[in-house]
């Protein structure tokens, strides 16, 4: 990569800062993905398709991560995709790899 010099007045110069603040504004909103989405009750309960009064349940007990401001309350969905994701039951596949790690990992035989 050949290094140049460029020599700019004060218009290019503003012309390319304007461009440059553009592209990162423009960046900044496509790089932002739907997981930071803030839902309500209705939003939550249709994507984890449980009732309302489940979901009224999970938060009472805090057993799923919610915001509350007033008595409205909030949920980030990308909290919430983690939520879900932290439930993940352990296959057998899953459980036979740990084991086959463990025994080879502590081969004694």
């Amino acid at each position: 990569m050949e290094n140049k010099i460029l020599i700019l007045n004060e218009t290019l110069l503003d012309q390319l800062v304007d461009k440059l603040v553009n592209k990162i504004a423009n960046s900044s909103q496509n790089h932002q993905n739907d997981s930071e989405e803030l839902l309500d009750v209705t939003q939550t309960s249709q994507l984890i398709k449980l009732t309302k009064p489940t979901l009224y349940g999970l938060v009472h007990k805090n057993k799923i991560p919610f915001y509350k401001k007033g008595k409205k309350l909030y949920f980030y969905k990308s909290e919430i995709l983690k939520w879900i994701d932290s439930g993940r039951s352990t296959s057998e596949s899953d459980l036979e790899q740990v084991a086959n790690n463990y025994i080879f990992k502590n081969n004694k035989f």
